[in-house]
């Protein structure tokens, strides 16, 4: 049950992160892409912080979802989704970079 929540908490996040992407590449404004940046990684911990919450609320239910002492397994995950956030942005970037020099 662990390794499928983990599957899907993932799988979540990988679609935000594509649908993010395409959304960033076309935005025109660079100043705009700076913020929602900024608030796309802050939207990774809060995404966090409610899958912690929901399993809190489902530990509560009797429903438990063993993610090791102090929920490790969730903060590696934490960890491994503000790389690929971070990387995301970097990618952006450079893609951005790109159309900005073959439009000129």
């Amino acid at each position: 049950m662990t390794l499928i929540s983990i599957i899907i908490i993932l799988s979540l996040y990988l679609g935000i992160c594509y649908a993010l992407y395409r959304f960033f590449v076309r935005i025109k404004s660079p100043i705009a892409v700076t913020i929602i940046s900024i608030f796309y990684l802050l939207g990774t911990y809060y995404y966090f912080e409610l899958i912690n919450t929901i399993e809190h609320k489902l530990a509560t239910r009797m429903i438990y979802l063993e993610y090791g002492h102090a929920n490790i397994i969730l903060l590696e995950l934490l960890l491994v989704c503000m790389i690929l956030a971070i990387v995301n942005i970097i990618l952006i970037f450079i893609k951005r970079h790109k159309i900005k020099i073959a439009s000129h």
